[in-house]
């Protein structure tokens, strides 16, 4: 790592973010342990970078600003709060495995959809009666 740390703009890069939403994310509260230089100018350090990871990890899974905002206290905060990040890391896994439970049932709604429309797009296509599209949805 450089010496006086990355700028924004590297920071952008390393990270894959604009810097508009790395901006957003200090302004949120969400990188507490962020340093400015004398120009005011955002100095990131690989803690920093690692810390955005996890904001991007926790945003992606559905947790809010606030409680992400929440945790970042918390780790800022350093040993005393690691059963409080504990129980709420517990709890976002909990939310995200209901969430990918979620997501391969509406899948699974989709390929019976594309079962269908194979079907009926081969009829169509032979000049046959096209079928009529089984409702299926409720069961499982």
């Amino acid at each position: 790592m450089k010496s006086k740390g990355y700028t924004i703009g590297e920071t952008a890069v390393k990270t894959g973010l604009t810097p508009y939403t790395i901006r957003y994310y200090d302004k949120e509260g969400l990188i507490p342990a962020m340093k400015r230089d004398k120009n005011g100018n955002r100095i990131f350090n690989e803690m920093n970078i690692e810390e955005i990871t996890v904001i991007c990890c926790l945003k992606e899974t559905g947790m809010s600003v606030k409680n992400i905002r929440e945790f970042m206290d918390l780790q800022a905060k350093g040993n005393e709060t690691l059963h409080k990040r504990d129980e709420i890391l517990k709890k976002h896994k909990e939310f995200v495995l209901k969430s990918i439970e979620n997501l391969y049932e509406n899948l699974r709604i989709i390929d019976e959809k594309l079962e269908y429309f194979e079907r009926a797009c081969k009829a169509y296509d032979d000049n046959k009666e096209v079928p009529i599209c089984p409702c299926k949805i409720s069961e499982k």
